[in-house]
């Protein structure tokens, strides 16, 4: 068995109809003792989730994965870490490239940056989550997040096209690919667009970001497949 929890905190994108209910796209990964919290942002405006989620004092060690430091992002994760940095001892923020010199702003948070592609957990084991080119076109790079407890392996997809589509269907490296429902921030294919194909395993497919709650209802209506949601008890 496992001793890793891991799934959605949230599933909805800024901004949605009635935040009091339906929380921002948030991966997070902790072990079943509540030590470290791994929390991935996937929607831009998520820090008041994340932090409400980070800043419970059960969890010891933080760490905070952002696909992308462009302007869609940057101020989510560099609020975050700044704010936990008052309660938090061990926090850190990982990302494969140095802070680009324009958005160096604070020493604090070029000094908690750990800049790795494959991140591997120090308190749970067999937790890797790691950093990979998406192929979108940006001015900055932007990397899909790979998460796997040993168990099972979750691509956080934050690029596809119908190439790359079907190199992991047919690679079956991962046994979940997470898309946006239906519109994304960097282009390429929507988790709609990707069941269509002929070649789609829809099994191996998890939608997220939606815009609404009727976006929601349709997914499931649909038979578009299970969102993938398991929210934490103790949260």
């Amino acid at each position: 068995m496992s001793s890793v929890v891991m799934g959605y905190n949230g599933l909805y994108k800024q901004p949605y109809p009635n935040e009091r209910t339906y929380g921002d796209t948030i991966y997070a990964v902790t072990d079943d003792k509540h030590q470290e919290m791994n929390i991935i942002l996937l929607t831009p405006g998520a820090y008041k989730d994340a932090y409400v989620l980070a800043s419970d004092m059960t969890y010891q060690y933080i760490n905070i994965f952002v696909p992308s430091l462009d302007i869609t992002f940057i101020s989510d994760v560099y609020r975050l870490y700044m704010d936990l940095l008052k309660i938090k001892k061990h926090l850190k923020w990982v990302f494969p490239d140095n802070v680009p010199t324009a958005l160096k702003t604070h020493v604090l948070f070029d000094i908690g940056h750990i800049a790795v592609k494959l991140y591997a957990s120090i308190t749970i084991p067999n937790l890797t989550i790691e950093y990979r080119d998406s192929g979108a076109s940006s001015e900055l790079p932007v990397y899909d997040i790979y998460v796997s407890d040993g168990i099972r392996a979750v691509n956080l997809c934050q690029y596809a096209d119908e190439k790359k589509l079907k190199s992991l269907f047919r690679n079956k490296e991962f046994d979940e690919i997470h898309m946006q429902y239906n519109g994304t921030f960097y282009g390429g294919l929507t988790y709609k667009e990707a069941l269509k194909l002929e070649f789609a395993v829809p099994a191996m497919l998890r939608a997220n970001n939606f815009a609404c709650r009727d976006e929601y209802l349709e997914c499931t209506k649909l038979r578009y497949g299970t969102p993938g949601t398991r929210v934490y008890p103790y949260i």
